[in-house]
């Protein structure tokens, strides 16, 4: 959302100028909501890439613990190993959980530029 609102700001005056030229609100709104899906999903495609890669080497080689940790753990009557699993559907979650906060607040953010009036933005900057 900050990125946004920073990339919104730092780009008002090209903003303004374009709306001087003809250029609607709208179109402009559009082309800041997807440039944030593009950049959203470039990073969701390296987590989840990460995130997997990790989650599948931990799933075939545990974390197993020893000393203190293991005995405390055997002494609750749970296992000293600590295996990964990864489940498709949580990174769905996840990847829900992140795309529709972003989705609303990035809305919230572009609606500013529907309200710019070219010639004082360009008097501004």
């Amino acid at each position: 959302l900050n990125t946004v609102q920073m990339s919104i700001y730092e780009r008002k005056r090209e903003f303004g100028i374009l709306m001087a030229l003809g250029t609607k609100a709208s179109y402009l709104m559009k082309i800041v909501f997807l440039e944030t899906l593009f950049l959203m999903g470039i990073g969701m495609v390296i987590g989840l890439a990460f995130g997997g890669s990790l989650g599948f080497y931990f799933e075939k080689n545990p974390i197993v613990l020893s000393g203190e940790a293991a005995k405390g753990m055997m002494q609750m009557g749970f296992s000293p190993i600590i295996p990964a699993i990864v489940d498709f559907r949580e990174m769905l979650i996840a990847i829900l959980t992140l795309s529709i906060p972003a989705i609303v607040f990035v809305t919230f953010s572009i609606r500013k530029i529907a309200h710019f009036h070219p010639a004082e933005v360009i008097r501004e900057a």
